[in-house]
């Protein structure tokens, strides 16, 4: 039995990453977030910069909601 394809639009994908090996993962998806203590690589790289992982996902239950 195959498993039926789902299309979801990049705007519903969200990563986040704290560390220079997380930079592939920011630097391809739209909606990336990394914290406030992370290397300024990664900081100069992601969308949005939070304290801790409660503020994100915050972030991504407003943004479900629009």
């Amino acid at each position: 039995m195959m498993t039926p394809l789902v299309i979801i639009s990049k705007n519903d994908v969200y990563c986040i990453g704290d560390s220079w090996n997380d930079l592939p993962m920011i630097k391809s998806i739209e909606n990336s977030f990394t914290f406030t203590y992370s290397p300024n690589d990664v900081i100069k790289e992601a969308k949005y910069i939070v304290n801790n992982l409660k503020e994100c996902i915050e972030k991504i239950e407003k943004d479900a909601n629009k």
